[in-house]
């Protein structure tokens, strides 16, 4: 089957091998129906080198699909990276507008970029390659690496988390908890929003729960250890006053699960319309042909 079309004729070797390659190459886009015709011709007369000619098809189509696995990757690492960075800034900028107190300290950046760091590096880089990425039709030349729809994606995720930690923030100030806690409830929710824009930017179709059977060992491991060093910061006493943080109870961490898988769910749900539109968009194709 052809990796292009999906033509079942395509490099089928057989007694129509000539009509079968045609429509290979012509997909491929190696040469013209005008243009070395002759090669073809001789691969045909001589069966030897049909070996040589299908291991350099197979070249072809692995380069193909790396470069494509890794423009996918690495637009996904972009996106993600701009909306981890939004409510960063966001959450620095707003108390001095406010008045309130600082929320981000230089240790709470360090600790968010061991998390991001990582999972620009090396998670999004060891993501595997869509099912179906050698069925999309070929790229425009053109086409930016950043362009408006992934602008787009970045700033509705990066913005709604902002807004719900800074709904956090101020609530938690309001009722008079006291600055250490508030601090630890939006610091929370933002490494649980930080992993779960990780898990959601993994693919812009599937959702997180068909992508968490999709093997990646550097994600449990950047999932793992953020985890791990989240429960040190907030019950062990002497890191805990490094981060200016109060101790947090089961209640209190529920809220921040709330909070932070909040902005996921909306873009979860941002998704499932998508793949709506496009399920109508290909039956209504499919009722058109007929």
């Amino acid at each position: 089957m052809c990796q292009w079309c999906g033509n079942a004729r395509c490099l089928k070797v057989g007694l129509h091998l000539r009509v079968a390659l045609l429509p290979c190459r012509s997909h491929a886009g190696l040469v013209s129906h005008s243009t070395d015709i002759s090669y073809f011709d001789y691969v045909l007369q001589n069966p030897w080198t049909l070996a040589i000619f299908a291991f350099q098809i197979w070249m072809l189509v692995h380069a193909i699909r790396q470069g494509r696995r890794i423009f996918d990757n690495l637009t996904k690492a972009m996106t993600y990276i701009l909306a981890i960075h939004i409510p960063i800034a966001g959450l620095s900028l707003l108390p001095v507008l406010l008045g309130w107190p600082l929320i981000l300290l230089p240790v709470h950046i360090a600790f968010l970029h061991l998390i991001i760091d990582p999972a620009c590096s090396i998670v999004f880089e060891s993501e595997p390659a869509d099912p179906n990425i050698m069925r999309r039709p070929p790229r425009d030349p053109t086409q930016r690496l950043f362009g408006r729809r992934l602008l787009s994606v970045s700033l509705l995720q990066g913005l709604s988390t902002l807004l719900v930690l800074g709904v956090v923030y101020s609530i938690t100030l309001y009722r008079g908890q006291g600055e250490l806690e508030a601090r630890a409830l939006t610091f929370t929710a933002l490494i649980i929003t930080n992993l779960g824009l990780i898990l959601t930017n993994r693919s812009w179709s599937a959702p997180v729960s068909a992508m968490l059977r999709v093997p990646n060992v550097a994600l449990w491991w950047v999932l793992g250890g953020a985890g791990l060093f989240l429960g040190f910061v907030l019950y062990v006493p002497v890191v805990r006053e490094l981060f200016r943080f109060s101790l947090l109870h089961p209640d209190d961490l529920g809220i921040c699960l709330l909070a932070g898988i909040g902005p996921i769910v909306v873009f979860e749900g941002f998704k499932l319309r998508g793949r709506r539109v496009i399920a109508r968009l290909a039956q209504r194709a499919m009722m058109e042909r007929r």
